[in-house]
C-alpha cells in the first residue's frame, strides 16, 4: 500500500485480500510500516461520520 494511500483504499485492500495486515512501501518499494486491522476500525469509529 501506498503512503499516501486513504482509509478507505486500505480498507478495501484488506477486504479483498482478506489480511488483518497491510504493508506500507515508499515509493521505492521499501518497506516502511505496516497497519493493521484494528487500526483501521479505530480510526473509523474515532472519527465518526462527517458533519
Amino acid at each position: 500500500m501506498r503512503e499516501d494511500a486513504t482509509l478507505l483504499e486500505i480498507a478495501a485492500l484488506m477486504g479483498r485480500m482478506r489480511s488483518p495486515l497491510v504493508a506500507v512501501v515508499d515509493d521505492t518499494g521499501r518497506l516502511v510500516g505496516g497497519i493493521t486491522l484494528d487500526r483501521v476500525l479505530g480510526r473509523l469509529t474515532a472519527d465518526g461520520p462527517p458533519g
